[in-house]
C-alpha cells in the first residue's frame, strides 16, 4: 500500500463513520465538520496532496486507481453535504466571495468608516448565503484572519472621544519601531523608547479601540515585542552553547520580525519596493549575526518558526535578487567612476549564501 492509498483509506473511514452516525445533534455536528473540513482542507486532504505531488497525469494519460478512488470519495462527500445543504459547492464559492468584500486595506489608511461599511456589506452577503445552511456561518468566520471578528467589533462599535489624539500619539511613537535594527540589543532599546513614548500620553489608555487598532495595524513588531528577550544583555562567544541555545533563539525571533517588516500583505502578485528588499536584506544580515550559519539547531528553529511563511520568503528571494542585483550593478558603475571600492559585493554574496542555505534547510 502506498502512502496515497493510506490517505484515501483514512478519508473513506471518516466518511463511513459520519454516514453511520446516528441522526440527531451528534450526527449533524459530525457531518458539518466533515463538510467544512473538506472545504478548508484538513490533515487528510493535505496527506493526499503531499503523497501525490509530482504524480499529476497529462491529458493523454489515465488516472491511477488511487486517484480514481480519491475522486470517488470526494464525490460521495459532496453528495452527502449537498443533501444537507442544497447547492453546497455553489455556496462554498459564494461565502468566499463574501469574505473578500472586506476592505482590510482601508485600515492601513485610517479609513475606518470604509472598513466598517465593507464589513457590514460582507455580513449581509454571508446572511444570504447561510440562510438555509447554518454551517456556512461558521465557515465565514473561519475564513477570516485570526482575531478580525473581535477587532472589527471593537473598531466599528466602540467609540473614542479622543481618537484623533490617540492616533496622533501612535503615529509619532511608531517611528521608534518601524525600522528595526538587525542587532537585538539595539532593537530592545528602540522598543523601550516606543513604550516610553506611548506612556507620555493618556489618550491610548482611555481609547477603547486603540489596542484593537494596534493589533491590526502593527502586529508584527509592537504587541508583546521583546518583553522577555530584552532582559539578557551578554554576548556569548560565536558557536558556543549559549549562542546556539536560548539566546540564539531570541535573536532568531528578532530576525524573523525584521524579515516580517519586508513581507507584503498577500502573495497574490504584490508589488515589491526597493525599501522592502532593503529590509529583507537587513533581516538576512540579522540571521548571520544571530548565529544562523554557525548553529544547526538555530537553522532548524528558524525553518520551523517560518514554516507557514515559506511563500513570503520564496517571493522575497526571487524578487529582491533581481532588484538588488540591479542596484548593485548601478552602484558598481558609480563607484568605479569615483575610484572607490565596491563594498556592496559582500552584502550580495551574503544575501545569496543565506538564500541558498534557507532553500537547503527547507528542502
Amino acid at each position: 500500500m502506498t502512502h496515497a492509498d493510506w490517505c484515501v483509506g483514512q478519508m473513506e473511514l471518516v466518511l463511513n463513520r459520519v454516514v453511520g452516525t446516528t441522526t440527531g445533534g451528534e450526527g449533524q455536528a459530525s457531518m458539518e465538520d466533515l463538510c467544512l473540513n473538506t472545504i478548508k482542507g484538513n490533515n487528510l486532504t493535505q496527506c493526499y496532496i503531499d503523497a501525490t505531488v509530482g504524480c499529476q497525469v497529462s491529458v493523454d494519460q489515465q488516472p491511477t486507481d488511487t486517484m480514481k478512488k480519491w475522486e470517488q470519495v470526494m464525490q460521495d462527500i459532496y453528495r452527502l453535504c449537498d443533501g444537507s445543504c442544497p447547492q453546497f459547492l455553489e455556496r462554498t464559492i459564494n461565502i468566499t466571495q463574501c469574505t473578500s468584500m472586506i476592505r482590510f486595506d482601508s485600515l492601513y489608511d485610517n479609513q475606518f468608516n470604509i472598513f466598517c461599511g465593507s464589513l457590514n456589506e460582507s455580513l449581509r452577503c454571508a446572511d444570504a448565503v447561510t440562510k438555509e445552511c447554518p454551517m456556512f456561518s461558521k465557515l465565514f468566520y473561519d475564513l477570516l484572519p485570526q482575531g478580525v471578528d473581535s477587532t472589527a467589533n471593537t473598531i466599528c462599535t466602540a467609540g473614542c472621544n479622543n481618537f484623533d489624539e490617540a492616533m496622533g500619539v501612535l503615529e509619532s511613537c511608531k517611528v521608534h519601531v518601524m525600522n528595526l535594527p538587525e542587532d537585538l540589543d539595539a532593537a530592545c532599546s528602540a522598543y523601550n523608547k516606543f513604550k516610553e513614548c506611548l506612556r507620555s500620553s493618556s489618550a491610548p489608555v482611555t481609547c477603547p479601540m486603540f489596542e484593537a487598532l494596534m493589533e491590526v495595524l502593527y502586529p508584527q513588531h509592537i504587541f508583546g515585542l521583546y518583553e522577555q528577550q530584552c532582559n539578557q544583555t551578554f554576548t556569548p562567544p560565536p558557536g558556543s552553547r549559549e549562542e546556539c541555545g536560548e539566546m540564539g533563539e531570541a535573536r532568531i525571533k528578532h530576525c524573523i520580525r525584521v524579515l516580517a517588516l519586508s513581507w507584503p500583505a498577500s502573495l497574490n502578485n504584490p508589488p515589491i519596493s526597493t525599501k522592502q528588499c532593503q529590509e529583507y536584506k537587513t533581516g538576512l544580515r540579522c540571521l548571520d549575526h544571530a548565529g544562523y550559519h554557525r548553529c544547526p539547531s538555530l537553522r532548524k528553529y528558524f525553518d520551523e518558526a517560518t514554516s507557514n511563511r515559506r511563500g513570503f520568503m520564496d517571493l522575497m528571494q526571487g524578487r529582491c535578487e533581481r532588484i538588488l542585483s540591479g542596484q548593485n550593478r548601478r552602484g558598481r558603475k558609480q563607484q568605479v567612476k569615483a575610484g572607490g571600492t565596491n563594498v556592496s559585493t559582500g552584502l550580495t554574496l551574503l544575501l545569496t549564501a543565506v538564500i541558498l542555505s534557507l532553500l537547503a534547510c527547507h528542502h
